[in-house]
């Protein structure tokens, strides 16, 4: 059984409100539209949300989520 509560933080994760906005298609893009694709994506969720996480993809990934924080 996971434990859900830290009382360290005084929260529990089931008390957070977590979405998935899905995956980005990048097949057949650019390394620069592929950067603005996720930038673009990255910028949407920081607007949706107080703390945005992207998940997956290799470390070129990041300058695309970067530049989309950036813009927020």
């Amino acid at each position: 059984m996971l434990e859900t509560y830290s009382p360290v933080l005084n929260r529990d994760l089931e008390d957070l409100v977590v979405s998935d906005l899905g995956d980005l298609v990048l097949s057949g893009l650019s390394i620069e539209q592929a950067l603005d694709a996720i930038a673009d994506g990255m910028a949407y969720a920081a607007e949706q949300a107080r703390l945005a996480v992207m998940l997956g993809g290799e470390h070129t990934a990041s300058l695309g989520s970067f530049r989309g924080l950036k813009r927020v």
